[in-house]
């Protein structure tokens, strides 16, 4: 039986006005690959191949995608010519936004002044119109006109 996986792509990613579409869709590769192993160990000729597209354009989605902070490389190194002996991609599961400065001050407290008044505000508004024996006047049979006039002179 053949394994399936699937590609995840964020709504960070997917939104993401800079980057290029196929570099999106190189995430959800990435992210697909990770579903295998726990992490992508494809090389640029893989995803080349794949997208039909030249090795450079992918090492320059990569970059990107690592300059956002979507995904994390390891390069493995042969440790006597330096030469790359492995790299893996790693997605990134929380990338730090940065129109957010961290960390988050705990002694901050939420701004509720507006939301407060508006509640005193509602509360008096409803306490204005409630009505209360000494703004009402029941009607009798007798005092039909009065009661009416004494409703009008009100408003």
């Amino acid at each position: 039986m053949e394994k399936s996986y699937y590609a995840i792509i964020p709504a960070t990613v997917r939104y993401d006005a800079d980057l290029m579409p196929n570099a999106k869709l190189l995430y959800g590769e990435i992210t697909a690959l990770c579903n295998q192993k726990g992490y992508c160990w494809a090389n640029n000729q893989y995803f080349a191949d794949l997208y039909n597209v030249d090795k450079l354009t992918i090492s320059r989605w990569i970059s990107k995608l690592k300059r956002k902070n979507y995904i994390k490389t390891n390069i493995k190194y042969h440790s006597l010519t330096s030469e790359i002996m492995a790299r893996h991609i790693y997605i990134n599961d929380t990338p730090i936004d940065e129109k957010i400065n961290t960390p988050i001050d705990e002694k901050v407290k939420d701004n509720n002044t507006e939301t407060e008044y508006y509640k005193r505000l509602a509360q008096a508004r409803k306490e204005e119109y409630e009505p209360t024996a000494t703004n009402i006047q029941r009607p009798t049979r007798k005092n039909n006109r009065t009661s009416f006039s004494h409703y009008k002179s009100s408003k």
